[in-house]
């Protein structure tokens, strides 16, 4: 596996984050990928109508979107989101790749 580094605010990037975290996935069966999948699907859902709802709200307070540094309360939230997509496209990834080797 390829591992990069990038800075942002001087901390390691989410994506090595899940790179690390997602070693574990690497070791399921397929079925236990299918339901990981489904499970990742469903906390991204739920995170994805909090982070709506927040938008919205913000929105209607200050007439404006939500920019970057207007995340502060919600920040975890947003890089938990952006670490559960990278999950899912692992998961989908490694789910592929089992179907290619059953067909072969």
């Amino acid at each position: 596996k390829q591992w990069y580094q990038r800075r942002v605010r001087g901390n390691v990037t989410l994506a090595n984050a899940a790179v690390i975290s997602g070693m574990e996935l690497v070791n399921l069966t397929t079925e236990q990928l299918v339901w990981k999948l489904a499970e990742l699907q469903e906390s991204k859902k739920e995170l994805r109508r909090t982070l709506r709802d927040f938008e919205k709200e913000f929105l209607g307070r200050t007439g404006r979107k939500v920019f970057r540094e207007d995340r502060g309360p919600r920040e975890n939230d947003y890089n938990e989101y952006k670490q559960i997509k990278a999950k899912i496209r692992l998961v989908e990834t490694l789910l592929k790749k089992e179907n290619g080797a059953q067909t072969i």
